[in-house]
């Protein structure tokens, strides 16, 4: 692996007609390679902050600034790449290889050790970073759910690889969806199976997209060449018409989930739907890859990156800027507008403690407890983890302390290795806030755990939250043990 500083500016060409409310930000071109081979680009990628972007060119890996408009370096390996994804707090890029999956620092550029085997010569032709978690979806023949952070394969999927062409989570991150003929939704945790969708319309069904608010899954269909979007309330279908020949690959929702990127094969264009009205926005030249991710909206801004033309010393990248206001339909908000299938707490009276539930656990149980940690701040609750709240160079005992006093509630949780000594000590102290004022001290069993766990006898008395199991949801009943507020009344 080679790292190459660059400084590749903006570059004009001969424009295309612009489309109405819209305007070309900045083109870069991407240049050979640093053996002077031209190198086509196949996808593109924001960070999640929108800061900077990365773009994939078989065996390189181009970086550039958004503000500067720039392409700063790339990365050379020696191997080719299929796809790669940013993981959502941005410090990770994973990326599938023809037989595994590779994880790289993102600020340091450097290879992280314990690559994940995918199996010789089994390409993962699409990979996709849960939005809140550590987990990693990886298409092959098969659909399989990493642990990144503690290398396990959590799920495996059977599917016809010859129809698929991508994964999507949704998301609140518990669910993945795929289609072949037909749509399948899962829960990524413990494999069964939430919805399906197959019907006539559905012949050729090969990509899917969630909609930001959960509302709508996106559908592409390459043979007949069309875009259906599934209402999963109203599990109604509506058929985006145009005479313009889409394909499946891949689909994208803008972050307020108005609008609705399509490739256009026969053209050579991206085309920009409007949901509210069902009505084409804006049609966008585009150098289409049917494997790749040669466009994508900016995380936070209203913009759009396109992999837009071929040079001989390369591709061309180009950011577009629209107009928000001329789309129809209101945008989405996260805090104001509850998702479909996700679910949102009913309001309840402000906790006047800091945070809503200390998460107690052994340290060898750190990478599960955090993944419940934030789905718990998805779901608009405050979690007290170590490795979040306690600052390096302060003694963490009398942090732990002033902590123990001022939260409203415990989720003690045990693990296939039981707890560890600290935890011990934790549940004492309380143990006595409980007597004091009330404080619930939930036990939650955690996935691994073979037989029924020895709990302590005061928490024998406790119900406890059983995360093996799918029915009743252990996240709906936690946070029921947590806020007093049954989230399915």
């Amino acid at each position: 692996m080679r790292v190459r500083l660059l400084a590749m500016a903006r570059r004009k060409r001969k424009a295309q007609q612009v489309p109405e409310g819209f305007e070309l930000r900045y083109s870069l071109p991407t240049g050979p390679d640093d053996a002077g081979e031209r190198t086509p680009v196949t996808g593109i990628e924001w960070h999640p902050d929108g800061d900077t972007f990365a773009l994939l060119a078989e065996h390189e890996m181009w970086f550039g600034n958004h503000a500067d408009s720039v392409i700063t370096d790339a990365i050379t390996f020696e191997e080719d790449f299929f796809s790669f994804a940013w993981a959502p707090d941005g410090d990770t890029i994973a990326a599938s290889t023809r037989q595994n999956i590779l994880l790289l620092d993102y600020h340091q550029r450097e290879e992280l050790s314990d690559r994940l085997s995918t199996g010789r010569n089994e390409i993962s032709w699409h990979i996709a970073w849960s939005p809140v978690s550590n987990l990693l979806a990886c298409l092959s023949h098969v659909v399989r759910v990493w642990d990144i952070q503690s290398r396990q394969l959590l799920q495996t999927f059977r599917i016809r690889r010859d129809k698929a062409d991508c994964v999507a989570w949704s998301p609140d991150g518990e669910r993945i969806a795929w289609a072949t003929d037909a749509v399948h939704i899962h829960f990524a945790k413990t494999g069964e199976l939430w919805q399906c969708l197959d019907r006539d319309e559905l012949q050729g069904a090969c990509s899917v997209a969630w909609s930001p608010d959960a509302n709508i899954l996106a559908i592409g269909c390459a043979n007949p060449r069309r875009v259906l979007l599934w209402d999963l309330a109203a599990n109604d279908v509506t058929t985006l018409d145009s005479d313009d020949g889409q394909a499946g690959g891949r689909l994208h929702f803008s972050p307020d989930g108005r609008l609705l990127a399509v490739p256009s094969w026969y053209r050579d264009r991206v085309q920009i739907w409007s949901i509210a009205d069902a009505k084409l926005f804006a049609s966008i030249n585009a150098k289409l890859d049917p494997h790749g991710e040669p466009f994508t909206f900016h995380p936070t801004e209203p913009a759009l990156a396109v992999v837009a033309a071929s040079a001989p010393e390369g591709d061309l990248v180009e950011v577009w800027s629209y107009d928000d206001s001329a789309i129809a339909g209101e945008p989405y908000v996260r805090s104001v507008k509850p998702a479909v299938g996700v679910k949102t707490e009913p309001k309840r009276e402000p906790s006047p403690t800091q945070f809503d539930v200390f998460l107690c656990h052994n340290s060898k149980d750190k990478s599960v407890v955090k993944d419940i940690a934030l789905q718990l701040k998805q779901r608009g609750l405050r979690p007290w983890l170590d490795e979040w709240q306690l600052r390096p160079g302060l003694p963490w005992q009398r942090a732990l302390e002033q902590q123990i006093d001022s939260i409203g509630a415990a989720a003690v949780f045990v693990g296939p290795d039981g707890m560890g000594p600290w935890q011990q000590m934790e549940q004492e102290a309380f143990l006595r806030e409980f007597v004091n004022r009330g404080c619930p001290v939930i036990p939650v069993i955690l996935p691994g755990v073979q037989k029924q766990p020895d709990l302590p006898k005061f928490l024998k008395g406790m119900t406890w939250v059983d995360f093996r199991r799918s029915s009743p949801a252990p996240l709906d009943q936690l946070i029921w043990g947590i806020t007093g507020v049954n989230p399915n009344p």
